[in-house]
């Protein structure tokens, strides 16, 4: 141990000086008004903590300019929900900002005091009245939300969204605690309870680690494989608390507890002494060094390293779409079956012989309102949307992109464009060829089903379980049924009507809000359809092409295939060998596109 302490002492020796932080000024946790109204309380600080905190915010502590590596982590201060220990929390940001991660540091809300109650009077009166749990019910709101605003400024902070981690102390352990907890797309990547745990009395029904052994395995541990990780598990956990830790100690090994029972197996540094609230306080001790094993424990993860990146470009830096280069390949198009008339075979192999480039992300409404203002096209009106009155999709006369309907987004910038035609996403295309130079045009079926399989057979990227795919693509889930949103078309007989989880949208998503396949492209299954340059024909035809080119007819054609599903498409429909079928003229909220681009046989 001493031999390890002393290395330690001379990494942080070792460490390069850096320049200060980039702090940025807070930024409102509730832009729009916190839920329920903010109580009208002065906020009130001193030089080392905040109390009476009723509007919450966070803060950026970003890396100097090429000197981030792209991981970030939130950080809950601690104070029993009656302050908040700032300044030690800005020192904890400024420590992984030295080392390249992001920080961002939270403002939550808090219990207030009553007018002349001093802080000791105020603690004795929560103690007698109120519960830990029940303290911390904004703060955690206030925390996945937070967490929601920094996902969607990912680029803005230069940081990846799904490296984003949160570490609590104390009362804000509770706070981070419960982030890990809320619905799988909204949780953080990886969490750090320090001597903190959500305040629930028992822990709470935790979801299981993994899959139970397929029958047949043997009872032996040793002789048993690998467990199989079971969809919705909780992310990555970091535990710290001293042994002489009075304010916690029995709460936080209960909860260590329930994990280990669920199956969590949580990297756990439980020093032989230490107290409550050192945070970077030098004692002497082995505790001091419990954020230098957090952070040898992140970047064994792989935290700090960017994944392999997928081969992306842009041709313009306003208009745009990113794109990724798509490799040649081969793969099994269609599946067999499918619904009554609409057959989804018959399957057949395609092979793709030349690399092609395909958007990242679907172009979005920001991008469209380019192309509008630039050509002074007329958006196009009689949009189709859920109508909750008749239950049923009706025209609405002034309904457009910018209006597109229930759910839909209204217009925001980083939502994917609706109300968009076949011919629109035509006109679209065209003109960002011309405005580029280079071939921008619809992707094929094909193409597009071969991206969006991205190498696998199963039904979706995930596997073959719809309640599996929360993290991965925004469907009809429980928040979409819940939000009173019913199925945008029939159902199958035998399949499930929604996911049976949440996806924590119940409309559209922005862009890239969830995982992306193993091609690096968001979104490909639902959030909205995506247009597709071929004229549909089912069952396949004959004269199918099989080398990924668009199936045309002589003459005009009647209907275009639509594939990918939407935020509101039953499960089944999201699945990458279901086709959409639709007339050129149509214009639905749930109807999008994403771009295609030719490359040559180098890939340029």
């Amino acid at each position: 141990m001493i031999v390890r302490l002393f290395a330690a002492a001379l990494a942080l020796v070792a460490l390069p000086a850096m320049a200060k932080p980039r702090v940025l000024p807070a930024e409102l946790v509730w832009p729009n008004g916190v839920p329920g109204g903010a109580e009208p309380v002065k906020e009130e600080s001193n030089a080392v903590d905040v109390w009476n905190v009723t509007t919450p915010s966070y803060q950026a502590f970003l890396p100097p300019k090429g000197k981030g590596n792209g991981a970030a982590m939130i950080i809950a201060p601690g104070g029993g929900f009656r302050l908040l220990s700032m300044a030690k929390s800005q020192k904890v940001a400024e420590w992984f900002v030295e080392r390249g991660v992001a920080a961002f540091v939270l403002k939550y809300r808090l219990v207030t005091r009553l007018p002349g109650e001093t802080p000791e009077a105020q603690r004795d009166r929560l103690n007698a009245t109120m519960r830990s749990e029940d303290r911390g019910t904004r703060a955690a709101e206030d925390g996945i939300q937070a967490l929601r605003l920094i996902r969607a400024r990912a680029g803005q902070y230069g940081i990846d969204p799904q490296r984003i981690g949160v570490v609590g102390f104390s009362a804000g352990g509770h706070v981070a605690g419960m982030m890990a907890l809320a619905s799988e797309p909204e949780r953080p990547n990886l969490v750090g309870l320090i001597y903190g745990m959500p305040f629930l009395t028992p822990p709470p029904p935790l979801p299981p680690a993994n899959l139970p052994w397929p029958p047949g395995t043997p009872k032996e541990p040793w002789l048993r494989p690998a467990a199989t990780p079971a969809p919705g598990a909780l992310p990555p956990h970091f535990m710290v608390v001293a042994q002489d830790d009075t304010a916690v100690g029995n709460g936080f090994r209960d909860y260590y507890e329930a994990l280990y029972v669920a199956g969590y197996r949580p990297e756990a540094h439980i020093y032989e002494k230490g107290g409550h609230g050192f945070v970077l306080k030098k004692q002497g001790l082995t505790s001091d060094y419990w954020i230098d094993e957090f952070y040898w424990w992140i970047e064994a993860r792989g935290f700090l390293k960017a994944p392999a990146a997928a081969k992306t470009f842009t041709d313009c830096k306003l208009d745009c779409p990113e794109m990724v280069v798509i490799a040649p390949g081969k793969f099994r198009m269609g599946a067999d079956g499918g619904e009554e008339g609409r057959p989804e075979g018959p399957p057949h192999d395609v092979a793709i012989a030349k690399p092609f480039a395909l958007g990242r992300f679907e172009v979005t409404n920001a991008q469209y309102e380019r192309f509008i203002a630039d050509t002074g096209r007329v958006p196009t009106k009689s949009c189709r949307s859920w109508d909750r009155k008749s239950n049923s999709v009706s025209e609405g006369a002034d309904a457009d992109f910018r209006k597109p309907g229930i759910g839909a987004g209204d217009g925001a910038p980083q939502i994917p464009v609706v109300c968009v035609s076949w011919r629109d996403a035509k006109a679209y295309v065209g003109w960002l060829a011309k405005k580029s130079g280079k071939p921008y045009r619809l992707p094929t079926e094909a193409e597009w089903e071969y991206a969006a399989r991205a190498g696998s057979p199963e039904d979706y990227a995930w596997g073959k379980d719809p309640a599996a795919g929360c993290g991965w693509a925004n469907t009809l889930d429980r928040r979409a049924i819940a939000s009173g949103m019913l199925p945008a078309f029939q159902e199958k007989a035998g399949e499930p009507a929604h996911a049976r989880c949440d996806d924590a949208q119940a409309g559209a998503a922005p862009v890239g809000s969830y995982k992306p396949n193993a091609f690096g492209l968001y979104d490909m299954t639902g959030n909205v359809w995506e247009w597709t340059e071929d004229c549909y024909a089912a069952p396949y035809a004959p004269d199918v092409p099989t080398d990924g080119s668009a199936y045309q007819v002589k003459g005009e054609c009647a209907r275009r295939a639509v594939r990918g599903g939407s935020w509101m498409t039953v499960p089944f429909r999201n699945r990458p060998a279901w086709r959409g079928r639709d007339p050129e003229d149509q214009v639905s909220w749930i109807f999008g596109m994403r771009v295609a681009r030719d490359l040559d046989a180098k890939g340029r």
